[in-house]
C-alpha cells in the first residue's frame, strides 16, 4: 500500500508537466507554478497579512466560474 502511494507520487513528480488542471484565464502565473486546478487536490495559500491572499482567492474562484 505505502509502495503504491509512492510509486504514484513519483509518478506525478517525473510526469508533472502532463497532469494539467482547470486553468486560470487571469494568473498566468498561477497556471505556472501548479499547473491549474485539479479535483481532489489541496492547494494551500500563504502570505503575509495585508498581501493579498483573500483578494487573489476572491479573483481565482470568479475565474473559475465563469
Amino acid at each position: 500500500m505505502l509502495s503504491d502511494l509512492k510509486d504514484k507520487v513519483l509518478t506525478r513528480i517525473v510526469n508533472a508537466n502532463q497532469i494539467q488542471g482547470i486553468p486560470s484565464t487571469c494568473f498566468q502565473f498561477y497556471n505556472k507554478m501548479v499547473k491549474g486546478l485539479r479535483r481532489g487536490e489541496f492547494t494551500l495559500v500563504t502570505g503575509a497579512s495585508g498581501s493579498g491572499k483573500t483578494t487573489f482567492l476572491s479573483q481565482l474562484s470568479i475565474d473559475f466560474v465563469q
